[in-house]
C-alpha cells in the first residue's frame, strides 16, 4: 500500500468516525432534551454534525483537553439542561464516539492489561447490560436518564490514560485541566460566599452556611497542586504550585465538607508515605506553607468576614465527632439499610439504572422513592451488582498501587513521578469520602474520578517502559 493510499484510507476512517460521532452526539442531546425545551434541536441540529467534523482537525490532546474544559459549565449545575450544558455534553460525546469508532476501525488495540480489560467491559459491555436490567425491572424516567448521562464520562478512561502514555505532555496537560477544575470550583464557591454576605441581614446567619460545589474537583487539584510542589526541582514552579493549592485549601474550607475535609488529609497523608524522603518533607512543610497562605489570603480579601467563615468551619470541624447524630448522616445510613435488603436479594446481577428503591426519610419526615444513594459503593452494587463492583473496584484499586509504584520509579520522569503520586493520593482521598458522597453517579465527579485513574493507568504505562535516560527535571 503506498504512502497515498494510507492517507487517503485515514482520511476516509476519520470522516466516518467524524460523521457517526456526530449522529451519536445529537442522540445523546436528544436524550438529555427528552420533554425540554426546542432550543436543544436547534443545538443539536446546528452543532452536532459540524462538531463532529470538526472534532478531528487539532491534535489528539488539543482536542482531548478542549472536551474537559468544556466540561466546566458542569460544575455546579442546576436542575434541567441549558444550552451550554447541552453543548458540552454535545462535545463529550462526540469525542468519546468518534475516538472509539477510529480505534476499531483503525484495528489499534484498545485493551493492554487487566485493568483495561476491566474499564472497558464495565464502560461497553456493563453499560448495556445495566440499562437491559433497569428496564427489566422497571426505571423511573428521569433517573434512568440521569444514571446513563452520569456514567458516559467514564468511557473517558482509555483516551486519556492512552494519551498520558504515549505523549509526553499530556500527563502535564491532564494535570493542569484538574487543577483548572479545582480553581473554577473553589471561585464559584467564593462567588456564592460573597453573594450571601452580601445579602445577608446579618453575619451570623450565613456563619452556617455551605458552598460545596466541586468538592472532587478542589480535592484532585489540590493533589496535583502539593505533588508538583514536592518533586519540582525549580523554584519558581514550587512556588507557584504552593500558591495553588492554598487557593484551593481555601476552597476547601468554604465548602465546609467534612468528609472531603478528612478525605483531602487523608490523601496528604498517603502522598507523604509514598513519596520519597525529600519528597516527604516537602509535602510537610509545602503544606503548612499553603495554609499559611490560605490564613494570609483570607485575612487580606475577607477582612471583618473572616470571623464568620472561621467559626462556621470551626463549628462544623468541631462537629465531626458528633458527627454520627447528624439528621443528614442518618438519613444516609437509612439510605444504606434499604438498599442493602435489596442487594442481598439479588447481589450478583443487581437492578440496573434508574431502579428506585423506599426508604423513610427523616428529612422529609415520610417515605421517599428514588434512584440515588450516598454511598458510592453499595449504589454500585446495587445498580450494577457484583460484577460491576469488582470491575470498577479493579480499575481504582489498580490506579492507587500502580501509581504508588510509579511514583517511586527513579527511571521515570520526575514531572511523570509527581503526576503519579497525585493521581494514586487523590484516588486514596476519594476512597473513604465515597461512603457518603456517590463518584460513580454524579456527572462531574464521574469525570474527574475518571480522568484521575486514567492519568494513574497511564503514568504507570509509562514507566513499565522508562529508560534511564529519560529522567529530567519537571
Amino acid at each position: 500500500m503506498t504512502p497515498g493510499d494510507t492517507a487517503n484510507r485515514e482520511r476516509f476512517l476519520l470522516t466516518a468516525a467524524a460523521a457517526i460521532a456526530g449522529v451519536l452526539a445529537i442522540g445523546i442531546v436528544l436524550l438529555m432534551a427528552a420533554g425540554g425545551s426546542p432550543a436543544v434541536w436547534a443545538i443539536a441540529v446546528l452543532v452536532g454534525g459540524g462538531l463532529g467534523l470538526a472534532l478531528w482537525q487539532p491534535s489528539p490532546l488539543a482536542r482531548l483537553t478542549g472536551v474537559l474544559l468544556l466540561q466546566l459549565v458542569q460544575l455546579g449545575g442546576e436542575e434541567g439542561t441549558s444550552a451550554l450544558e447541552a453543548v458540552a455534553g454535545l462535545a463529550l460525546v462526540a469525542y468519546i464516539g468518534h475516538w472509539y469508532v477510529v480505534a476499531v476501525l483503525s484495528g489499534r488495540p484498545l485493551v493492554r492489561n487487566l485493568f483495561d480489560a476491566a474499564a472497558v467491559t464495565y464502560g461497553t459491555v456493563g453499560f448495556v447490560v445495566a440499562i437491559g436490567l433497569g428496564l427489566f425491572f422497571g426505571p423511573n424516567p428521569y433517573d434512568f436518564r440521569a444514571d446513563i448521562i452520569a456514567t458516559i464520562p467514564f468511557l473517558l478512561y482509555l483516551p486519556v490514560k492512552e494519551l498520558c502514555a504515549k505523549d509526553d505532555r499530556a500527563g502535564t496537560a491532564i494535570g493542569v485541566v484538574l487543577c483548572t477544575f479545582g480553581l473554577f470550583a473553589a471561585l464559584q464557591n467564593a462567588v456564592l460566599f460573597r453573594s450571601a454576605v452580601s445579602s445577608a441581614e446579618a453575619l451570623y446567619k450565613v456563619a452556617d452556611a455551605r458552598f460545596n460545589i466541586g468538592e472532587t474537583s478542589i480535592t484532585a487539584g489540590l493533589m496535583i497542586a502539593l505533588a508538583s510542589a514536592a518533586l519540582s526541582r525549580r523554584r519558581w514552579f514550587a512556588l507557584g504550585s504552593i500558591a495553588v493549592a492554598g487557593i484551593l485549601i481555601a476552597g476547601l474550607v468554604i465548602t465546609k465538607s467534612r468528609g472531603f475535609w478528612i478525605s483531602a488529609l487523608f490523601g496528604i497523608v498517603a502522598m507523604a508515605v509514598v513519596a520519597p524522603g525529600r519528597g516527604r518533607r516537602r509535602i510537610i512543610g509545602y503544606g503548612t506553607l499553603g495554609a499559611v497562605a490560605v490564613v494570609g489570603l483570607a485575612i487580606a480579601v475577607l477582612g471583618d468576614q473572616l470571623t464568620v467563615v472561621a467559626l462556621g468551619a470551626l463549628d462544623r470541624l468541631v462537629s465531626i465527632g458528633t458527627a454520627t447524630q447528624d439528621i443528614s448522616l442518618i438519613n444516609r445510613f437509612a439510605e444504606s439499610d434499604a438498599v442493602w435488603d435489596k442487594i442481598k436479594a439479588n447481589p450478583i446481577l443487581g437492578y440496573g439504572w434508574g431502579v428506585q428503591f423506599s426508604y423513610y426519610s427523616v428529612v422529609a419526615d415520610g417515605t421517599r422513592d428514588w434512584a440515588f444513594l450516598h454511598n458510592g459503593y453499595l449504589s454500585l452494587w446495587y445498580k450494577t451488582g457484583l460484577w460491576g463492583l469488582i470491575l470498577v473496584m479493579t480499575v481504582w484499586i489498580g490506579a492507587m498501587a500502580r501509581a504508588a509504584k510509579a511514583a517511586r520509579l527513579l527511571t521515570l520522569r520526575l514531572r511523570d513521578r509527581a503526576l503519579a503520586l497525585a493521581a494514586g493520593a487523590t484516588m486514596a482521598a476519594f476512597t473513604p469520602v465515597a461512603i457518603s458522597s456517590n463518584p460513580f453517579l454524579i456527572l462531574d465527579q464521574v469525570m474527574i474520578v475518571t480522568v484521575v485513574m486514567a492519568l494513574a493507568h497511564g503514568m504507570a504505562d509509562r514507566a513499565a517502559v522508562a529508560r534511564p535516560d529519560r529522567a529530567s527535571a519537571p
